[in-house]
């Protein structure tokens, strides 16, 4: 196991996901944890970190005088202008000379891209993740001293404003959390990558859950875990895109199944990555990263699958033909060893063993890279967080329903749950929403968000074409948090007898909505 060390700022507290972080690197560096095998704990290690406490957050409160906005925004009655004048208020203000140069002093010592992560006081503890909820800021770290100074300083107070946005606002509410003393520290890491031409990204990052709740084939356990993979930053993989979605007990098992236009539909299209150049966070095709089989981003080439017709195969050697199709499958590293690293079974071993120390379901954040000085990948772990979940383990015997009494009904796909009592259903039409102009497709998210209101303290479910909270409208409508915070049900339909059939995500972003 390989860690760079942790550094800690400030004389306050450090937040969940610091603590999260903290107690997975203890763990592991601890030798009766009982992690086996052994030998793949030598490949985990963490990026270089440094914790930002709550004490800077305090005094930048204090000195811009912003307490009794913020006592407004968490008390006084939900007001999207008042967050919004929050927020302004917070990316307005100042830090004392003196607290940006304690803050810029940490940029000594990270030549390359940087994440300012959130870490509050409420995020991560177990039962409520926040998953979400905070701000991550990527910055290409590069440019001049006052240049790379000025981003950092605006980036910790993006953090700092999301305290308070209404998401945030809305899940503490529903939690019973309003009341407590919410407080922002944070995490400066590393980006754990390599540079390739103007950009910067790791080879492979994802996030990983100890426990599964949606098993898609009888061969795969609930205790098995589940795994979204992908090629670049992981923000590709917390979000709604398409990824490699696998159990590490049996990586080779689809939940799309093995027809070939689905394994093509269902691949990984784009990749995020730091554009060195201009400093920012980027989305582009993964092509632009892989050519051919010698123009690629360095190690990628096992991810890639050709396609010839009705046939997939992987590449046997770097010359590709230039008329068949590259899909982003990631069957050869998943098949095999990548750089000596056998990416299933060492998150197999860290998701089973942080749940058994931990003695709660986890949710892990991670990215992988070669290191070509000792001629090896690792993986690393930027996160560690407990996995949110509701049912209470019993069985539950479905009824018998006559066909009238039938409203809708699936017999596969469905996640583990059980759901009673609903008084509701919000059914989202998905011809109508189809064909609806796409300028307009943001009306329902605000309608749905209207009925999320008036509906409070009732039991109801939300059901609608394609992937909820989806930024694209085409793919599913593009509610925020606060505008779905009080169903108790998120229900994603793909019918085929529709005009067309929406992208469903496959339910598995849900743990990090609820």
């Amino acid at each position: 196991m390989h860690d760079r060390g942790i550094i800690k700022l400030g004389e306050g507290e450090i937040g969940g996901k610091g603590t999260g972080f903290i107690n997975a690197q203890k763990i592991l560096n601890d030798k009766k944890s009982g992690f086996q095998p052994e030998a793949l704990v030598d490949n985990i290690a963490f990026p270089q970190t440094v914790l930002v406490t709550t004490e800077f957050f305090s005094r930048f409160v204090e000195d811009n005088k912003l307490k009794s906005m913020i006592e407004e925004v968490e008390h006084g009655p939900h007001n999207e202008a008042s967050s919004e004048q929050l927020k302004n208020a917070i990316l307005e203000g100042s830090f004392t000379e003196e607290m940006s140069r304690d803050l810029c002093s940490i940029l000594d010592s990270f030549p390359n891209p940087i994440v300012v992560r959130s870490s509050s006081l409420l995020e991560d503890q177990k039962g409520a993740a926040f998953a979400g909820k905070y701000e991550s800021i990527f910055l290409g770290n590069q440019g001049t001293k006052m240049e790379k100074e000025g981003a950092f300083l605006n980036a910790v107070k993006r953090v700092y404003s999301s305290t308070y946005n209404p998401s945030a606002i809305a899940y503490r509410h529903k939690h019973g959390f309003l009341q407590e003393n919410e407080q922002m520290a944070l995490l400066v890491q590393e980006v754990v990558g390599t540079r390739y031409e103007k950009y910067y990204l790791p080879a492979m990052a994802g996030v990983g859950f100890s426990q599964n709740g949606y098993c898609w084939n009888k061969e795969i356990n609930k205790s098995d875990g589940l795994v979204r993979l992908v090629f670049g930053l992981g923000t590709r993989a917390v979000g709604r895109g398409y990824v490699r979605l696998f159990s590490p007990t049996k990586p080779s098992m689809r939940p799309e199944g093995t027809e070939v236009n689905n394994i093509q539909k269902c691949s990984q299209k784009n990749v995020d990555v730091v554009d060195l150049e201009q400093n920012v966070l980027k989305t582009v095709h993964f092509r632009e990263l892989v050519q051919d089989g010698f123009k690629c981003f360095p190690g990628s080439q096992p991810m890639i699958s050709l396609r010839d017709g009705a046939h997939l195969y992987r590449p046997i050697s770097n010359l590709w033909d230039s008329q068949h199709i590259q899909i982003l499958t990631m069957d050869g590293v998943l098949s095999s060893l990548w750089m000596n690293l056998d990416i299933a079974k060492t998150l197999e071993c860290l998701l089973k063993g942080l749940e058994e120390n931990l003695k709660y379901a986890v949710d892990v954040e991670f990215a992988v890279n070669y290191d070509f000085e000792k001629n090896k990948a690792n993986l690393y772990i930027l996160q560690v967080r407990s996995l949110s979940e509701k049912e209470n383990g019993k069985p539950v015997s479905i009824p018998d329903l006559k066909n009238e009494d039938l409203i809708f009904s699936i017999k596969s796909n469905i996640p583990t749950a059980y759901v009673p009592d609903i008084e509701y259903l919000v059914y989202v039409d998905d011809i109508a929403y189809h064909n609806w102009p796409y300028r307009e497709k943001q009306s329902v998210a605000r309608v749905i968000g209207k009925l999320n209101e008036a509906l409070k303290g009732k039991r109801f479910a939300l059901i609608e074409p394609g992937r909820w909270g989806s930024w694209n409208p085409e793919l599913g409508v593009p509610v925020n948090y606060a505008e779905i915070s009080n169903c108790v049900l998120l229900v994603e339909i793909a019918r085929r007898c529709a005009t067309y059939v929406p992208e469903v995500s496959f339910g598995s972003h849900f743990f990090r909505i609820l």
